[in-house]
């Protein structure tokens, strides 16, 4: 793999449950690409653990890392070497890393809850994992467990090509070489982007009311109805988060919809719907997007110069201390905390509500986190005046730059 394609696709952090994360730096002298786990208490104190990893002798340089977040998951994690190899660990027969099987090198993953999508360098896109609704989009009807990465494949059984995917609970949505995006899985919170996609199985089960409803076993094509562009929306890239789905556009444009309980589409209307079933433009961000990155039930994006933007529930989890309030917002917020620091370059954000993290790594290379989502800095006052808190932690001797 280039290096220009290790920049491109560079994610040296993956957020996870409980303050787990995993990191790629380089703590260790001379091994740069190192993988870490690690473990932080509320007050910033952090175990780490390397986790070597070696082929033909040689120790594996790795560029990107992902977490589900979820523990009950037999593969909890993957991570992509600058070889294009991809390896998996972190279940029950996965201790240490295992390269999984691909005839060409991989060049991105996406990774949901329980299911996990491969672009290749000849950008063939596999999956596997949980299929149960579709996620994989194989078109396999059984809903069998996919044990192994297998192609995509549309709903004429054509071999499908991808540049970018992302993964949530249980869609999926996968960005084509010409900017068209394509999802499938679960669409009962309107998160595959079309309130009645072609290609639809409406399912419904008397004994089980809250069984999925809108399930696609192959990709779909996602319609952009945008008013303000006359020529048609390209997609660069996307985020899935647990039920709603982000898209970035070439010119930088944000796009959000499905499940909005939270403001997480970031509608900004005062009667928020809680299911937004079609793409919607982001107008109240009146800026150009870099990177977007989804949670459970809240979004953020990256601008060109740095800055982070976060909307839906904010300090997530109420008992992180007795100073964050949680609340929810349709309006895109600046994350204060990194309004006058280095750069933001790069964010991970775990899907799961309540103590789930969220990272990020500034342009110096310091990795930063904090649960909840998004915790918003607040004043205090105190005897001797008033001054900002947050509960931001700074992760100590991690560094990560770019490969």
């Amino acid at each position: 793999m280039s290096e220009d394609l290790a920049d491109e696709y560079w994610l040296p952090i993956a957020a996870g449950d409980d303050n787990f994360a995993l990191v790629i730096n380089d703590i260790v002298v001379g091994k740069p690409g190192q993988l870490t786990s690690t473990v932080c208490t509320r007050e910033g104190e952090c175990a780490l653990q390397n986790i070597s990893v070696q082929h033909d002798g040689e120790d594996v340089v790795f560029f990107q890392v992902h977490h589900s977040g979820v523990r009950t998951l037999v593969q909890r994690s993957v991570a992509l070497s600058t070889e294009g190899h991809l390896y998996a660990f972190g279940g029950s027969d996965d201790k240490v890393p295992r390269r999984l099987p691909f005839e060409n090198k991989v060049k991105t993953v996406a990774l949901g809850y329980s299911h996990c999508i491969a672009i290749d360098e000849a950008y063939r896109v596999f999956s596997w994992g949980m299929n149960d609704v579709g996620q994989c989009g194989n078109g396999d009807i059984t809903g069998r467990y996919v044990s192994t990465p297998a192609q995509v494949l549309d709903p004429n059984g054509v071999v499908f090509s991808g540049i970018w995917a992302a993964a949530g609970v249980s869609h999926s949505l996968l960005v084509a070489p010409d900017g068209t995006l394509y999802s499938f899985g679960c669409g009962d919170y309107g998160q595959l982007g079309n309130q009645h996609p072609d290609g639809v199985v409406l399912q419904f089960n008397p004994d089980n009311y809250n069984a999925p409803k809108i399930v696609v076993r192959s990709p779909v094509v996602v319609i952009f109805h945008d008013t303000q562009q006359l020529e048609r929306v390209r997609i660069y890239k996307v985020a899935a988060g647990a039920y709603h789905s982000i898209a970035l556009d070439e010119k930088g444009n944000v796009f959000c919809w499905g499940r909005n309980h939270s403001g997480q589409v970031g509608m900004a209307e005062i009667d928020r719907q809680d299911i937004i079933g079609d793409p919607c433009l982001l107008q109240c961000l009146n800026t150009s997007i870099k990177e977007v990155a989804a949670g459970f039930d809240n979004s953020f994006a990256v601008t060109f110069t740095g800055l982070l933007y976060t909307w839906g529930m904010i300090n997530a989890w109420d008992r992180i201390d007795e100073h964050t309030v949680s609340y929810t917002t349709d309006f895109p917020e600046m994350v204060r905390r990194f309004q006058n620091s280095e750069k933001v370059v790069a964010i991970s954000v775990a899907k799961e509500l309540g103590p789930a993290h969220t990272m990020v790594v500034l342009g110096d290379g310091t990795v930063h986190g904090c649960q909840g989502g998004a915790v918003q800095s607040v004043n205090l006052r105190e005897s001797d005046g008033i001054y900002v808190y947050h509960n931001w932690r700074e992760y100590p001797d991690i560094i990560c730059t770019p490969m």
